[in-house]
């Protein structure tokens, strides 16, 4: 049997296994004791057909389990694991833990130790002042942006006027995945040391108004490496030719953000300045050296409101703008020659259910300088309690002037999915 027809057995199989344990599953961890474990996952499986390669451009399916339980009356703990498996664009499996962390509750004092995601911020999906863990670059076939968790202690403590402040400190540095052929490269600036790997992040929350309002610092290293070209001599009679760099660098982050209600709506505002220490190569003059990175502080807000409107089952809407002064939300690196200019973005979402299990869905990307933009319709249809299939297509406009343009003609296509949660 070829290793294709391997492959979608598998998926199959694998697929058809969670959902005939979904039912069971749910009523198991229903029916658990108070205290004992509970077990949860989800088996997914999801295609995207590129019409520009007239191929299948992606495929991936993935197995998450869960275990969370309690110790005593004043802790619990919480473990999962992933494995995945693609065969487009190349064949790759991967197996990764995910959080595994003990909580420990001390009356007004909440802490969490072990590998954990650590989510801040008011704003839908793009949150600024979330950056604790590692984030990848915006995924254009579903609009996402995935964090990975990072080793690490966090403490929160609760005044009795409500507000309260989080510290954070991170034992290792864990940085994103590198994009692209980037990822072939020898990387400079990366610490060895332990006390160089630490990372500190706090949070102070309270209410102003009727609003919640937090604000953030972060000390720690960026996700992504600067880059630069220099130019390399090679042997007569060749010319030289301009090499790419990356480093790592530290950086400060100052973070403030808000959440409330304006009538029947939600609103919130989300903003960021991310300070970068300087590095002297991406100050270094043309044409020996071109930066495709930036010493100068950068910063980047996100405003928005969602509401649901009263037609039929209820059609909820979302709208947020997205100001980002190194219009870095899709491409984290100028093109060489091109000079970086700010980014603003409008990011809507629709969601409205014609009748039970079904769902519509709208997502559109603007880049409102670029001139470029994404939609995203999507179908949702639930076959069981624990099963989902959905189905969609990406379109869009654009070129390659823009960052968000550029990543139009690939994504372009249709795609589709089933998961199953048990």
């Amino acid at each position: 049997m070829s290793s294709k027809r391997l492959w979608i057995a598998a998926a199959l199989a694998a697929l058809l296994g969670a959902a005939l344990l979904a039912p069971a599953g749910v009523g198991a961890v229903a029916a658990a004791a108070p205290g004992a474990p509970e077990f949860s996952g989800s088996a997914e499986y999801q295609f995207h057909y590129g019409f520009k390669a007239k191929d299948i451009t992606g495929d991936s399916l993935k197995l998450r389990l869960a275990l969370d339980g309690d110790i005593g009356a004043m802790a619990g703990y919480h473990v999962d694991a992933s494995a995945s498996l693609s065969t487009k664009p190349e064949l790759a499996h991967r197996f990764k833990l995910g959080e595994a962390y003990l909580d420990v509750s001390l009356g007004p004092l909440d802490l969490r130790v072990g590998n954990q995601l650590v989510n801040w911020g008011t704003a839908d999906g793009i949150n600024p002042t979330s950056v604790v863990n590692p984030r990848d670059m915006l995924a254009v076939a579903d609009l996402d942006i995935a964090g990975a968790p990072v080793p690490a202690v966090a403490a929160t403590y609760y005044f009795a006027n409500g507000s309260a402040v989080t510290g954070v400190l991170v034992l290792d540095f864990v940085p994103s995945a590198i994009p692209g052929e980037l990822a072939q490269l020898e990387i400079e600036g990366k610490p060895d040391k332990f006390r160089d790997k630490l990372e500190v992040a706090i949070r102070g929350e309270t209410m102003l108004g009727g609003h919640n309002v937090y604000a953030s610092y972060f000390y720690g290293w960026q996700d992504l490496p600067a880059m630069w070209l220099q130019a390399t001599v090679l042997p007569e009679p060749y010319p030289p030719v301009m090499m790419p760099h990356l480093k790592y660098r530290r950086m400060h982050q100052f973070g403030l953000a808000t959440a409330g209600t304006l009538g029947d709506a939600a609103v919130w505002l989300e903003g960021a300045v991310t300070v970068p220490d300087k590095l002297d190569e991406l100050d270094a003059p043309p044409p020996a050296t071109m930066a495709l990175s930036s010493n100068d502080p950068s910063f980047q807000i996100v405003a928005g409101a969602d509401y649901t409107f009263d037609i039929g089952t209820g059609l909820f809407a979302s709208a947020q703008l997205i100001y980002d002064s190194a219009n870095a939300l899709v491409s984290p690196y100028t093109q060489p020659g091109q000079e970086r200019k700010a980014g603003v973005y409008s990011l809507l979402v629709t969601r409205y259910s014609p009748a039970n299990d079904h769902q519509l869905e709208l997502v559109g990307l603007v880049d409102l300088t670029g001139r470029a933009g994404l939609v995203i319709p999507r179908y949702t249809y639930k076959l069981a309690q624990a099963v989902e299939l959905s189905v969609g297509a990406i379109t869009g406009f654009g070129d390659d002037t823009s960052p968000l343009g550029a990543a139009v003609p690939a994504a372009r296509g249709v795609f589709a999915g089933v998961k199953a949660s048990f």
